[in-house]
C-alpha cells in the first residue's frame, strides 16, 4: 500500500509535509552551525562573562522537522 501510494503520486500532502520538514531541518542546521562559532563575550562589573546572542531555536525547529516527517508518513 504505501510503495503504491509513493509510485503512483497520489501522495502530494506527504510531499508537502516532507518539503517543510526538509525546510526546518536545514534552518536547524544552520543555525546550530551559527550557535557552535565563538560568540563574543561581555565582562560585567563582578568579572563574570556572559556570553551573549544564544541560540535557542535550533532543538525546536529540529522537532518540528521530525514533527513533519512524521505527518508526511501519517499521510502516506
Amino acid at each position: 500500500m504505501l510503495a503504491d501510494t509513493i509510485s503512483t503520486g497520489h501522495g502530494w500532502a506527504a510531499d508537502v509535509f516532507f518539503l517543510v520538514a526538509v525546510v526546518l531541518a536545514v534552518v536547524a542546521a544552520v543555525l546550530h552551525a551559527l550557535a557552535s562559532r565563538p560568540r563574543p563575550a561581555e565582562r560585567r562589573a563582578d568579572g563574570t562573562l556572559v556570553t551573549l546572542h544564544e541560540h535557542f531555536w535550533t532543538p525546536v525547529l529540529g522537532w518540528l522537522a521530525l514533527g513533519f516527517v512524521a505527518l508526511g508518513l501519517l499521510v502516506l
